[in-house]
């Protein structure tokens, strides 16, 4: 894999599709691992190669149906920032909303790279290496491009019917992947932004202090850099397909909701709630019914 030096502002859709371009001729050699089992649903570990020669590992949870259904649409889910394809609170209570829905889901959860089954506590996707963060995040977004080609392979599943969700900065991840890979159908952002060089001057995330430190004001090298991985700048890519926004009125971790919003192109919608970043978790049953009616209805 090459990652190209970015040192414009600007992109053209042509450095963006060769930025996340890979080689789909490398075998997968994904495997199924039995992970848990009950009467609602199957879970599998999943495994298969990244480009790169890593092994990506995610969740592969299979509802259990009461009758026969054709093959299963599939939601892609981005874990949050320091979480995991397991150990994301989000994703488990997204499982249980589906379940008691009537159309059912299969949902795919991948680790980020150093997170999860990967994690390495020398590494941080936010880190005063933003070269590095880059690679990281366009390698996790070509993994997941590689999870849709492992559902095209595998039965049971509809790789024609794929819906994204993430929060955070999974959200941003996962805004990227879906205005870089036709395949997805539509995106649901939760507490989502974009604009790195605001976020980073903005955000009280905790981790933005010491590359905040080691900039010493110079903001400005961030679009030359991060560019490439903002999804303001790809957002509108994703039209045709339907972005939907869910932001917190008080959100001083990722406070440039609007912005992203603003930067994409219809059809798009944006809900806001009045919480912050972390409490807007007391919204989660109408942000997940809001998600599910959008991919319910998309043919």
């Amino acid at each position: 894999m090459i990652f190209h030096t970015v040192t414009s502002f600007a992109l053209n859709n042509l450095q963006i599709k060769d930025y996340y371009s890979y080689d789909k001729t490398i075998p997968l050699n994904a495997e199924e691992i039995l992970k848990s089992e009950d009467c609602r649903m199957t879970q599998y570990d999943l495994f298969f190669d990244a480009e790169d020669g890593d092994r990506v590992h995610g969740v592969l949870t299979i509802p259990k149906m009461m009758e026969p259904q054709s093959d299963l649409p599939v939601i892609i889910y981005f874990h949050g920032y320091q979480r995991s394809a397991s150990g994301d609170l989000v994703v488990h209570e997204i499982i249980n909303f589906m379940l008691n829905r009537e159309k059912k889901y299969a949902i795919l959860a991948l680790d980020a790279r150093y997170y999860g089954y990967n994690q390495r506590v020398d590494r941080d996707m936010l880190s005063v290496n933003l070269i590095e963060d880059r690679a990281d995040m366009c390698k996790t977004i070509i993994d997941n491009r590689r999870a849709i080609d492992y559902l095209e392979q595998r039965d049971g599943l509809d790789e024609n019917e794929v819906f994204v969700i993430g929060p955070s900065l999974g959200g941003m991840l996962a805004a990227v992947f879906s205005a870089v890979d036709e395949r997805v159908k539509a995106v649901s952002l939760i507490v989502t932004g974009g604009n790195w060089e605001d976020i980073i001057q903005q955000s009280f995330q905790d981790s933005f202090e010491p590359l905040r430190e080691s900039l010493r004001g110079h903001y400005e090298v961030i679009p030359h850099l991060l560019n490439i991985v903002d999804p303001c700048v790809l957002s509108n890519l994703i039209s045709p397909r339907y972005l939907q926004m869910h932001n917190a009125i008080y959100d001083s971790i990722m406070p440039t909701g609007q912005e992203l919003f603003d930067s994409a192109k219809y059809p798009k919608q944006i809900f806001w709630y009045d919480a912050g970043h972390l409490d807007i978790e007391a919204y989660s049953d109408t942000i997940f019914t809001r998600a599910f009616d959008l991919f319910d209805g998309i043919k």
